[in-house]
């Protein structure tokens, strides 16, 4: 008993010695680790970040560990494995390369590696690595970093170092390396074997703690365990020795890497400005000043396109289109970006977008008119500038008020654009021109002695605008005797709008009343026709129209005017109403010694519309009375069809029952009086060889039969319809008169 407490003391004696030793040497690494920790700020983000973590264990030789979350095409995935039943074999998977491995054995058969892979999009979600013979227990952590340059043949900023491997004892150590770049990411990587402890208390001499990265394991009697942690080691220089703590002793092994930054961009973006609707030159200059990066950019986020810097670093579009952006100013309207390589960091900034107002001058056409006239459509151009794709004016140009005759200025009235543009109007001039008119006096006459007639005249050419009049009278040269006199304008006049002519006529003193010249006749006149809302010439042909005063057309027709080019021709200028009715009108020709008229000779055709409608209704006419015609056509069949079925009318004063249904029918009395009056009526063809076997039928007996005995004449059978033979199928009894049958012989005789 006291030889087993004395073994059992001394065994603990040993122990704590060999925890106390380690544990020691590793508070004399923490203690100035601390105090440099203390005396420097935290560490500055740099290019390189932890994408994700993840973990694996097994209890054979195939380890599957998922991808960490978010890894993408260019990540750097770094995998830490520790292994129970094989200490030579590192773990195998293709695309992964071992940066070491090392026997952690002691009493018992174990083993730690480290691995790595650039991931380039095509790996799968998983990974499941091969492990030695005869591992029958092992768990394996995959950590991700963005933001590294693999542009080399590696990732790693100095060359990774090999695993340190301690005894049985609880502090993990790892040998100092020296990185070459600022910003790298140091990360020191711990794995245990035979037993599962926890990690903690992770530093390097230079940089102080670490940031855990996992702290995983794997149970049972095979148990294993890994850990890591990492830091951005902002200079380069030596990390010093890393250092870690286990929860209980067991052999272990650590090592630094570094990881190589890719190098940091910075983009310069330059403020632009351009035209509404134009085009803006745009600018970023990347550095470093690298050639052949691609640069993005964007107008008020919208993708404006790329460019590719030169020599100096410089990017740019020479006319990015600023189509949709309306005018204002923008503080952030131009983008730029890098997306970043193998070995440059992403890049992006931004620079304000001025959009200016866009010049147009808009000129107003000249245009005018004939006083009394309506406005023609007043119109415009643009002199300078153009209107972006896609924009149009609103509204319309004005002119100044006024309808006499002069110059009116073409104004901008409403005509706009949008707030995208300034607009400079330049007026125009609208003309109102005097409106030209003829007049012509009328000719006229007197005996010698009477008093003159009032003197008339009428438009020749042209026609008073709406609400318009003559104002004054015609006078004629002073004089009574016979013979002939001007008829001159006298004080006759229009206003300032007009350019009034005039044609005198004659005034003619005749000696006596024989004198007086005959009323005008209408021969013809051509066109004969005209359509609503036509203004046309129409000639009159005639007599006596040298004193003629006034032309008339009719209901819808307006003569607007009309000379008298000889006695027998006048030519008329008229206009027929758009709401005209369609008919002939009556011409009439007015003067003083009477009126001469021509019914009907001028007609007014339909206007299109209505026309159109004529046709169209007479179009639905004429498919109704056809549809009536084949409805009828039906009717007349079925009943044709029924009355074949039938006895033909007229033959029935001829028959007469002779029996009970089914027996024979004869002719009576009426019978023989018929076809005596049919005798009287053909003469000889009438005759029969025997008048009392004149037409004498049943209705039973088939037509051709009856035919057959009948002695009635054939032309007094045509004069009786003869009814077709009937189909029904039924059994019939005929009688001739020659040969009559025996069930009717009595009463034939007794009727004769």
């Amino acid at each position: 008993m006291r030889k087993s407490v004395f073994a059992v003391s001394r065994r603990a004696v040993r122990m704590l010695k060999a925890m106390l030793i380690p544990g020691l040497a590793l508070f004399l690494a923490l203690v100035p680790a601390a105090v440099v920790n203390l005396a420097m700020p935290a560490p500055v983000s740099a290019a390189i970040e932890l994408r994700a973590s993840s973990t694996g264990i097994t209890y054979n030789t195939d380890l599957t560990i998922d991808k960490p979350t978010g890894v993408v095409a260019g990540d750097v995935m770094i995998v830490n494995v520790a292994q129970v039943g094989n200490h030579t074999t590192a773990p195998l998977l293709v695309g992964w390369e071992l940066i070491d491995g090392s026997d952690l054995s002691g009493l018992s058969e174990r083993y730690g590696a480290l691995l790595y892979r650039v991931a380039d999009g095509t790996e799968g979600l998983s990974f499941t690595f091969k492990l030695g013979a005869g591992t029958n227990g092992a768990v394996g952590s995959i950590v991700a970093f963005s933001g590294v340059d693999t542009s080399g043949t590696d990732p790693f900023d100095v060359p990774p170092g090999t695993i340190s491997v301690q005894p049985d004892q609880t502090a993990v150590m790892a040998t100092s390396i020296t990185t070459a770049s600022a910003n790298a990411a140091v990360i020191m990587f711990g794995m245990a074997a035979n037993a599962a402890p926890d990690w903690s208390g992770w530093a390097t001499t230079s940089l102080g703690a670490l940031a855990e990265l996992y702290d995983n394991q794997v149970g049972g009697s095979n148990a294993a365990s890994v850990g890591a942690a990492w830091a951005i080691k902002d200079t380069a220089g030596v990390t010093g020795a890393g250092a870690a703590m286990l929860s209980f002793a067991e052999r272990n092994g650590g090592i630094l890497i570094a990881l190589k930054p890719v190098k940091p961009t910075t983009l310069t973006v330059t403020p632009a400005a351009g035209t509404y609707g134009d085009t803006a030159s745009l600018t970023a200059t990347l550095s470093p000043a690298v050639a052949g990066k691609t640069i993005s950019f964007t107008l008020n986020g919208v993708s404006a396109g790329t460019a590719v810097t030169d020599g100096s670093g410089v990017a740019n579009i020479p006319a990015a289109s600023l189509s949709g952006i309306d005018h204002g100013t923008y503080p952030a309207g131009v983008g730029a970006s890098y997306a970043g390589e193998a070995d440059y960091s992403a890049s992006d900034s931004t620079a304000s977008l001025t959009v200016n107002l866009r010049d147009i001058v808009v000129s107003a056409d000249n245009n005018g008119k004939v006083y009394g006239n309506a406005d023609p459509g007043l119109t415009y151009h643009m002199s300078s500038g153009s209107l972006a794709a896609g924009d149009a004016f609103s509204g319309n140009i004005a002119r100044a008020a006024g309808e006499d005759a002069g110059t009116y200025a073409i104004q901008q009235g409403t005509l706009a654009l949008s707030s995208n543009y300034s607009l400079s109007f330049v007026n125009g001039t609208f003309t109102i021109s005097a409106r030209d008119i003829e007049v012509t006096a009328n000719n006229s006459s007197k005996v010698y002695g009477d008093p003159d007639p009032a003197l008339t005249h009428h438009i020749s050419s042209g026609f008073l605008a709406a609400g318009d009049a003559f104002s004054g009278e015609l006078t004629r040269e002073a004089g009574e005797d016979v013979g002939t006199y001007a008829i001159q304008q006298g004080t006759l006049a229009l206003s300032g709008n007009y350019n009034l002519a005039f044609v005198e006529g004659t005034f003619t003193i005749r000696a006596s009343d024989s004198d007086e010249p005959s009323p005008p006749t209408v021969d013809s006149v051509s066109p004969q026709s005209g359509q609503p809302g036509d203004t046309l010439d129409v000639v009159i042909n005639g007599n006596n129209f040298t004193e003629a005063t006034a032309v008339d057309f009719g209901r819808g027709v307006t003569v607007n005017s009309f000379k008298v080019q000889s006695p027998i021709r006048i030519v008329a200028n008229l206009t027929i109403d758009p709401a005209a009715e369609a008919g002939e009108n009556k011409i009439v020709v007015t003067a003083p010694s009477g009126d001469g008229q021509l019914p009907g000779a001028f007609a007014i055709g339909l206007s299109g519309e209505v026309a159109k409608a004529g046709r169209a209704r007479g179009l639905w006419l004429i498919l109704i009375l056809a549809l009536l015609a084949i409805a009828l056509g039906f009717l007349l069949f079925a009943w044709f069809k029924r009355r074949k079925k039938r006895v033909d009318p007229e033959l029935a004063p001829i028959l007469a029952p002779s029996r009970p249904l089914g027996g024979t029918r004869e002719a009576v009395e009426p019978a023989r009086a018929q076809a005596a009056d049919l005798e009287e009526t053909l003469g000889e063809a009438g005759k029969v060889a025997d008048p009392e076997q004149a037409p004498t039928m049943t209705v039973s007996q088939p037509l051709e039969e009856t035919e057959k005995t009948a002695d009635v004449p054939q032309a007094a059978a045509a004069v009786v319809s003869r009814p077709r033979r009937r189909t029904t199928k039924k059994k019939t009894t005929t009688s001739t008169s020659s040969q009559p049958r025996k069930r009717t012989t009595k009463k034939k005789q007794a009727s004769g």
